[in-house]
């Protein structure tokens, strides 16, 4: 392996959509990941306020350094933090 994560992966070949993916994850995740053993994040009492109250969600699908300044100016423009 050309590098070692630290924490177990998955590579398999599938076919489909992404919501194909998605179900894929979801058959690893719920037996392994810890933070899905805490429970529905509506029955849980860990989660911030805050969290419930989102109203704008920017995510830039390309991790360059212009598609961060694009998301940098549109938050400005809708005055967010």
């Amino acid at each position: 392996m050309l590098h070692d994560p630290g924490y177990p992966i998955v590579i398999k070949p599938f076919e489909g959509d992404w919501y194909d993916a998605a179900n894929l994850y979801r058959e690893w995740v719920l037996p392994n990941a810890e933070w899905v053993k805490a429970g529905r994040m509506d029955e849980r009492n860990t989660t911030p306020e805050w969290a419930y109250n989102l109203t704008t969600w920017l995510t830039p699908f390309l991790s360059t350094h212009e598609n961060f300044k694009t998301v940098v100016e549109i938050g400005k423009r809708l005055d967010l933090d």
